[in-house]
Protein backbone atom coordinates (compact mmCIF):
# COMPACT_ATOMS: atom_id res chain seq x y z
CA UNK A 1 0.00 0.00 0.00
CA UNK A 2 1.24 3.27 -0.63
CA UNK A 3 0.47 5.41 2.20
CA UNK A 4 1.47 9.19 0.33
CA UNK A 5 -2.19 8.84 -1.56
CA UNK A 6 -3.90 7.71 2.12
CA UNK A 7 -4.48 4.24 0.67
CA UNK A 8 -7.04 4.66 -1.62
CA UNK A 9 -5.30 3.67 -4.92
CA UNK A 10 -5.26 -0.02 -3.16
CA UNK A 11 -8.66 0.28 -1.90
CA UNK A 12 -10.01 1.15 -5.57
CA UNK A 13 -10.35 4.66 -6.06
CA UNK A 14 -7.69 5.87 -8.45
CA UNK A 15 -5.91 9.30 -7.68
CA UNK A 16 -6.95 11.28 -11.18
CA UNK A 17 -10.03 13.83 -9.90
CA UNK A 18 -13.37 12.70 -11.35
CA UNK A 19 -16.14 15.47 -11.45
CA UNK A 20 -19.48 14.30 -9.38
CA UNK A 21 -22.66 14.27 -10.97
CA UNK A 22 -24.63 18.04 -9.94
CA UNK A 23 -26.13 18.43 -6.75
CA UNK A 24 -24.36 15.93 -4.91
CA UNK A 25 -25.61 14.11 -1.66
CA UNK A 26 -23.88 14.49 1.10
CA UNK A 27 -25.22 11.93 4.24
CA UNK A 28 -24.31 14.09 7.85
CA UNK A 29 -24.95 12.36 10.82
CA UNK A 30 -25.81 14.42 14.22
CA UNK A 31 -27.07 16.84 11.86
CA UNK A 32 -29.69 18.73 14.86
CA UNK A 33 -26.82 20.60 16.45
CA UNK A 34 -23.49 22.63 16.52
CA UNK A 35 -21.32 21.87 13.38
CA UNK A 36 -23.25 19.38 11.83
CA UNK A 37 -25.84 21.76 11.48
CA UNK A 38 -23.15 24.27 10.05
CA UNK A 39 -22.24 21.51 7.48
CA UNK A 40 -25.96 20.96 6.20
CA UNK A 41 -26.10 24.63 5.61
CA UNK A 42 -22.92 24.86 4.13
CA UNK A 43 -23.76 21.70 1.68
CA UNK A 44 -27.15 23.38 0.49
CA UNK A 45 -25.44 26.62 0.15
CA UNK A 46 -23.20 24.86 -2.73
CA UNK A 47 -26.47 23.03 -3.95
CA UNK A 48 -25.77 20.12 -2.42
CA UNK A 49 -28.32 17.65 -1.61
CA UNK A 50 -28.98 16.37 2.03
CA UNK A 51 -29.38 13.45 4.12
CA UNK A 52 -29.33 14.53 7.33
CA UNK A 53 -29.42 12.03 10.05
CA UNK A 54 -29.58 12.76 14.07
CA UNK A 55 -31.77 11.38 17.17
CA UNK A 56 -34.30 14.53 17.31
CA UNK A 57 -36.26 13.91 14.45
CA UNK A 58 -38.30 17.68 15.12
CA UNK A 59 -34.51 19.61 15.20
CA UNK A 60 -34.53 17.61 11.40
CA UNK A 61 -37.33 18.60 10.52
CA UNK A 62 -36.60 22.09 11.82
CA UNK A 63 -33.40 22.20 9.88
CA UNK A 64 -35.14 20.99 6.24
CA UNK A 65 -37.51 23.63 6.43
CA UNK A 66 -35.09 26.21 6.93
CA UNK A 67 -32.86 25.29 4.22
CA UNK A 68 -35.48 24.44 1.57
CA UNK A 69 -36.96 28.08 2.04
CA UNK A 70 -33.61 29.33 1.27
CA UNK A 71 -31.95 26.62 -1.20
CA UNK A 72 -33.31 24.70 -3.62
CA UNK A 73 -32.24 21.17 -3.06
CA UNK A 74 -33.58 18.01 -1.73
CA UNK A 75 -33.57 17.20 1.71
CA UNK A 76 -33.87 13.66 3.16
CA UNK A 77 -34.46 13.57 6.82
CA UNK A 78 -33.59 10.35 8.72
CA UNK A 79 -33.97 9.77 12.11
CA UNK A 80 -31.17 7.60 13.89
CA UNK A 81 -30.06 6.53 16.78
CA UNK A 82 -26.27 6.05 16.43
CA UNK A 83 -25.24 5.21 19.66
CA UNK A 84 -25.75 1.62 19.33
CA UNK A 85 -24.41 -0.96 16.38
CA UNK A 86 -28.49 -1.60 16.03
CA UNK A 87 -28.56 2.04 15.16
CA UNK A 88 -25.99 1.82 12.70
CA UNK A 89 -27.49 -0.66 10.67
CA UNK A 90 -30.69 0.52 10.61
CA UNK A 91 -29.63 4.48 9.06
CA UNK A 92 -27.80 2.50 6.90
CA UNK A 93 -31.32 0.17 5.67
CA UNK A 94 -32.84 3.12 5.51
CA UNK A 95 -30.79 5.49 3.63
CA UNK A 96 -30.31 2.19 1.15
CA UNK A 97 -34.46 2.62 0.84
CA UNK A 98 -33.64 5.88 -0.02
CA UNK A 99 -32.44 4.58 -3.23
CA UNK A 100 -29.84 7.83 -3.82
CA UNK A 101 -25.87 7.72 -3.87
CA UNK A 102 -24.20 9.05 -0.89
CA UNK A 103 -21.38 11.31 -2.65
CA UNK A 104 -20.06 12.38 0.85
CA UNK A 105 -20.29 11.12 4.10
CA UNK A 106 -19.73 13.44 6.98
CA UNK A 107 -19.33 11.44 10.38
CA UNK A 108 -20.12 14.33 12.49
CA UNK A 109 -21.96 12.16 15.04
CA UNK A 110 -20.75 11.86 18.79
CA UNK A 111 -19.19 13.03 22.02
CA UNK A 112 -16.37 13.19 24.40
CA UNK A 113 -15.82 12.34 28.36
CA UNK A 114 -15.36 14.76 30.89
CA UNK A 115 -13.24 14.66 33.70
CA UNK A 116 -10.41 11.57 34.35
CA UNK A 117 -11.20 8.19 33.19
CA UNK A 118 -11.37 7.32 36.56
CA UNK A 119 -14.11 9.49 37.64
CA UNK A 120 -16.42 8.81 34.76
CA UNK A 121 -19.02 6.15 34.30
CA UNK A 122 -17.40 3.28 32.47
CA UNK A 123 -20.99 2.75 30.36
CA UNK A 124 -20.86 6.41 29.74
CA UNK A 125 -17.26 5.67 28.34
CA UNK A 126 -18.24 2.45 26.67
CA UNK A 127 -21.42 4.18 24.68
CA UNK A 128 -19.10 6.64 23.62
CA UNK A 129 -16.47 4.53 21.70
CA UNK A 130 -19.99 2.37 20.28
CA UNK A 131 -21.12 5.56 18.57
CA UNK A 132 -17.57 7.41 18.20
CA UNK A 133 -15.51 4.25 16.90
CA UNK A 134 -17.78 1.38 16.04
CA UNK A 135 -20.60 3.41 14.25
CA UNK A 136 -18.11 5.59 12.44
CA UNK A 137 -16.33 2.30 11.22
CA UNK A 138 -19.73 0.56 10.38
CA UNK A 139 -21.05 3.75 8.29
CA UNK A 140 -17.53 4.04 6.64
CA UNK A 141 -17.31 0.43 5.58
CA UNK A 142 -20.26 0.40 4.09
CA UNK A 143 -20.52 3.85 2.21
CA UNK A 144 -16.95 3.86 1.45
CA UNK A 145 -17.11 0.52 -0.44
CA UNK A 146 -20.26 2.39 -2.42
CA UNK A 147 -18.01 4.81 -2.88
CA UNK A 148 -15.72 2.86 -4.24
CA UNK A 149 -17.55 0.95 -6.64
CA UNK A 150 -18.50 4.14 -7.82
CA UNK A 151 -15.08 4.96 -8.34
CA UNK A 152 -15.79 8.77 -6.30
CA UNK A 153 -16.78 10.33 -2.97
CA UNK A 154 -15.48 11.70 -0.23
CA UNK A 155 -15.65 11.18 3.77
CA UNK A 156 -14.83 13.11 6.67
Amino acid sequence: MDHRDGGLKSSGFSSARKDPPTPNKTLITGASAGIGTEFARYHAEESGDLIIAARRKETLEALKAEIESAHKVAIYVVPADLGSQAGAEKLIADVDALGVDVDILINNAGFGGHGTIIERDAPDDRAMIELNVQTLVALTHHFGEKMAERGRGKIL
